[in-house]
């Protein structure tokens, strides 16, 4: 069942002529929110003592997505269709990340930022194009002004394949999916468990960052960096914070002294006197744990014979 404010539902019941468009809201990993309309123009909904919101128009066109009840603990996944305009257009789709940059759309999606994302979509009743929604002014347990809105879905976001230059396909899956976990959750196996600086690792990753400056020569895979040290920066991390890169954030294959190499080719050549933060990486084995202080929260089993080798 469906909440609706009494003035929409009355309404509804005395009309048979209005707008319903569609609000789709993405709330990224990183905390950012980004939302879209299907309307021809965007719509800004007013809020009781808080800054007004708004639903960007004319800018993602977002389509695919249908309503569905049922009774159970089936896991619903849908594929929606995603279409922007390119990086190379005047009015490029952007993605502001929480840090304050702006991503094109295309390079958002390759790049993992929507990668944890959640997408709630609802629909909001309009007797006319620029009018407030109907219902708007309703006071609700809360207190806050009610506007009209259903909630119709909510899901998370899972793979985003393909990635094309104006437009792309994204599975969105039920939050019922948190279910779908492989247990036993702890595994025994050679490499720790732990995720590098998460809580049960217990190290600060702040500790392991250094701020950089991008060098002269620098390709799409290889970063020149005064700063780069053999064997250290491998698997970890590297952020842009200027340039033509900014909010971009991908994986280091490997550090070379004066150099990081990506695992991933960036779509745009740094330019000499970039600025970006690299991070350092962990292989999970015990000897990188020792060198970092941390052997008494290593989670590995080093002694664990290979698969092939096991009897």
């Amino acid at each position: 069942m469906k909440n609706a404010t009494s003035a929409l539902i009355s309404f509804l019941q005395e009309n048979t002529q209005f707008l319903m468009p569609n609000l789709f809201t993405f709330t990224l990993h990183d905390g950012a929110v980004l939302r879209y309309t299907d309307a021809p123009a965007s719509i800004t909904i007013l809020q009781f003592g808080t800054a007004p919101i708004t639903w960007v128009g004319g800018d993602v066109l977002i389509q695919g997505l249908k309503y569905k009840s049922a009774v159970g603990l089936d896991v619903d996944q849908q594929t929606l269709k995603l279409g922007y305009w390119p990086a190379t257009s005047a009015r490029a789709s952007v993605v502001t990340v929480a840090s304050g940059g702006q991503v094109p759309f295309a390079i958002a999606l390759q790049t993992g930022i929507f990668d944890g994302a959640t997408l709630t979509w609802e629909r909001i009743v309009l007797e006319r194009w620029g009018g407030e929604p109907v219902g708007w002014g309703d006071v609700a347990t809360n207190g806050a002004l009610s506007d009209g809105r259903v909630n119709m879905n909510q899901g998370r976001v899972g793979k985003i394949d393909p990635i094309g230059r104006i437009e792309a396909e994204m599975e969105i899956k039920s939050p019922l999916s948190l279910l779908d976990i492989d247990l036993p959750r702890n595994l025994w196996q050679s490499g720790c468990i732990h995720t590098f600086c998460d809580p049960y690792c217990t190290l600060n990753k702040a500790s392991f960052e250094t701020n950089g400056t991008v060098g002269a020569g620098a390709t799409n895979v290889t970063i020149p960096w005064s700063g780069a040290v053999a064997g250290i920066y491998g698997q970890g991390t590297i952020s842009f914070g200027s340039g033509r890169n900014t909010g971009i954030k991908t994986t280091i294959k490997q550090s070379a002294t004066g150099s990081l190499t990506l695992a991933y080719p960036l779509d745009y050549v740094p330019a000499a006197g970039d600025i970006f933060t690299a991070c350092q990486g962990c292989d999970k084995t015990y000897a990188r744990c020792q060198s970092f202080g941390n052997q008494l929260n290593f989670r590995g089993y080093p002694d664990v014979p290979q698969p092939e080798q096991a009897a």
